[in-house]
């Protein structure tokens, strides 16, 4: 028998302090693509560049079992895909010439 929905509900709202690294990583996000809507094209793409490297460096610092939502495949094809991925992000953000 299913458990009755206000059961449910405290276990996903006890099990969402878990998720603090994703929660972290998606703040910056959003920090970042406000920028970019502000018209701060690089500053945004840098800081994105900084979400990405953050999450990659927090998968490689925490265990498996703290990684939470940010755990995808085995943590080296993790920590490099993150990191290629931020390198490469945050090369653009220097080299895209500024429209003015």
């Amino acid at each position: 028998m299913p458990a009755d929905p206000p059961r449910r509900r405290r276990q996903l709202i006890a099990r969402l302090p878990a998720q603090w690294p994703l929660g972290v990583v998606t703040a910056t996000l959003a920090a970042a693509v406000t920028l970019v809507a502000a018209h701060h094209f690089r500053r945004g793409t840098a800081l994105f560049a900084l979400a990405v490297l953050l999450a990659g460096g927090l998968r490689l610092v925490l265990p498996d079992a703290r990684s939470g939502l940010l755990r995808v495949r085995t943590k080296t094809v993790d920590v490099v895909t993150l990191g290629v991925l931020g390198v490469l992000t945050g090369f653009l953000a220097v080299v895209v010439p500024l429209q003015h």
